[in-house]
């Protein structure tokens, strides 16, 4: 039998009174054994982050654990004594966040900040704890460690934040690491880099890795043995093997079948509408200097020309930085363009004045990546979707009915319009913006990112909710993402981008089955759930 690193024995954590149930975590019992992955699998809510803080000691002052214990390597932890636990917490247990730039000091080079935690812990002589960083830096596969050790986080890639929270994590070899979705927020193929990575350190390192996730994908690629949790409970436990091929709880279940395949949808024929938007050559430069006299010319979006006609969706794909959003940016005249021609309603914009711009403005409008910064906590909802149409000159009455009747077309009570934004979850939040966006019946609906936050199964209702509302409402959808298989669930056609420029455009079946382009074959073999046939899977627990 194999002994484990950190065991999880009948924990309960309680929640504060008034709260939608009566624990966080219920009577959680789990295992870490050297040299595994174990991955905690669950929708937000779900209690995998609470049952990840309980083990480092990081509870929030509102939580309290009411019953268990938590062992590491046969010996408790002293949960109740801050002193000791500041002690172990780095040198026999880490932590890996999810958002690295929010781990990292804005204001302090990286390297500096992976010395601290030699010199708070006392590990090792001072002089040496420069060359022990150069060395974990190494170890991540970070390119140019002289370069990472001098750099402030701003100056580094998503990708590399996350290399150096993974390289201060292992600085004093724990037993056990607790990696909290440490690839949500990441493009698919620097996404796939760190799984590897993670798959690497376990065999090297011979730790425990804890991993927390809510896509099984990521599962897929990683995890050795799988627990699932809802509802702050432990619903389904077992090896990779058995819950991929015989998944016994009907939530499993739900989880496998949101999981987004890359497998074009079946487009039915559909009448076809007039061209909302063209784009044509359109360039944006931006100026970064070089020292104190010169300057260099980034183009970051470089010569795109394409066309979208209402009733139709097309999937922008690449990576960060490939000028996606600059390109968004641009068609919504937020940007200036520095070369060619946006034609839009039958009207040429990329030169217009904002006089010209602002009767169009409500013919185009934008879903944001994060729906909690979208809205204004202060704002009722009803208030934030009437709040366009009230703009462009709507009546109140008129307005507040408009807002009643898109909340209820997304799915949403209208009585939701006297709530505020925090009594919702993330995907109703969502849901709230395509009403806010929808409210103004635009032309054109340009979605950034919509459903990247958002777990598995709520972006799967998102990618429908948008098919749906399409076809009854006919606007041109323009879906910015990075990952392919999103794109294939949603896109008519797609378009990918690399450094700002067309890497290939093409219709969605047609480049699913032949991709052409390197690039796009990466971003392809990139995508999470490459070791299972998530095919057979979904055909398993599809009724």
């Amino acid at each position: 039998m194999p002994t484990p690193v950190a065991e999880v024995r009948s924990l309960t954590v309680d929640l504060p009174a008034g709260a939608d149930r009566r624990h966080a975590v219920e009577d959680v019992t789990l295992s870490v054994n050297a040299g595994e992955v174990l991955c905690l699998v669950g929708e937000s809510g779900s209690g995998k982050s609470v049952t990840a803080q309980a083990i480092m000691g990081m509870l929030p002052p509102a939580l309290r654990i009411s019953t268990g214990e938590i062992l590491v390597e046969g010996a408790p932890l002293p949960l109740g004594n801050t002193a000791e636990m500041e002690a172990i917490r780095g040198a026999r247990i880490a932590m890996i966040f999810q958002e690295p730039t929010a781990a990292l000091n804005p204001i302090q080079r990286v390297g500096r900040q992976v010395e601290e935690v030699f010199t708070v812990h006392r590990a090792g002589a001072a002089a040496g704890r420069r060359e022990n960083v150069l060395s974990l830096f190494a170890a991540v596969r970070l390119p140019d460690p002289e370069r990472i050790y001098r750099a402030y986080p701003h100056q580094l890639s998503g990708g590399q934040c996350q290399r150096v929270v993974i390289a201060m994590a292992l600085a004093l070899q724990p037993r056990l690491l607790v990696a909290d979705e440490p690839t949500t927020a990441l493009d698919v193929t620097t996404q796939a880099k760190i799984l590897d990575l993670i798959n690497e350190l376990k065999v090297t390192q011979d730790a425990g890795i804890m991993l927390i996730t809510h896509d099984f994908g990521v599962v897929a690629d990683v995890g050795d043995r799988i627990a699932v949790m809802r509802h702050g409970i432990i619903v389904e436990h077992g090896t990779r093997a058995q819950i991929f091929s015989a998944p016994k709880h009907e939530y499993t279940r739900h989880l496998l079948a949101a999981v987004p395949v890359a497998s074009p949808r079946e487009h039915r024929p559909s009448d076809q509408l007039p061209t909302a938007l063209t784009v044509d050559h359109v360039s944006r430069i931006y100026k970064q200097r070089q020292g104190f006299f010169s300057h260099r010319e980034v183009k970051a979006v470089d010569d795109i020309s394409l066309s979208l006609q209402g009733g139709r969706t097309l999937g922008v794909v690449g990576e960060s930085g490939s000028g996606k959003s600059t390109l968004a940016r641009c068609i919504l005249r937020l940007e200036p363009v520095d070369g060619g021609a946006i034609r839009f309603a039958g009207q040429e914009i990329a030169s217009a004045t904002e006089a010209t711009m602002r009767p169009l403005r409500k013919e185009m409008q934008v879903v944001l990546q994060d729906p909690y910064q979208a809205l204004n906590p202060r704002q009722r909802v009803g208030s934030a979707v009437a709040e366009g149409p009230l703009i462009h000159g709507e009546g109140a009455a008129q307005a507040a009915e408009r807002a009643r009747h898109m909340l209820e077309l997304v799915g949403l009570s209208p009585q939701s319009a006297d709530r505020y934004p925090h009594e919702f979850s993330g995907g109703q939040r969502q849901r709230i913006c395509i009403a806010r966006a929808l409210a103004l019946e635009p032309k054109l609906l340009i979605a950034d990112e919509p459903v990247s936050s958002l777990d598995v199964s709520i972006q799967a209702q998102i990618l429908e909710l948008f098919a749906a509302l399409q076809k009854k409402l006919g606007f041109a959808l323009l879906f910015i993402t990075h990952d392919l298989r999103v794109a294939a669930s949603l896109c008519h056609e797609i378009l990918v981008m690399q450094h700002g420029r067309v890497v290939e455009h093409r219709p969605t079946g047609d480049l699913f089955a032949d991709p052409r382009e390197a690039y796009t074959r990466a971003l392809l073999a990139a995508a999470p759930g490459k070791g299972v046939d998530f095919s057979k899977v979904l055909a398993a627990v599809t009724p």
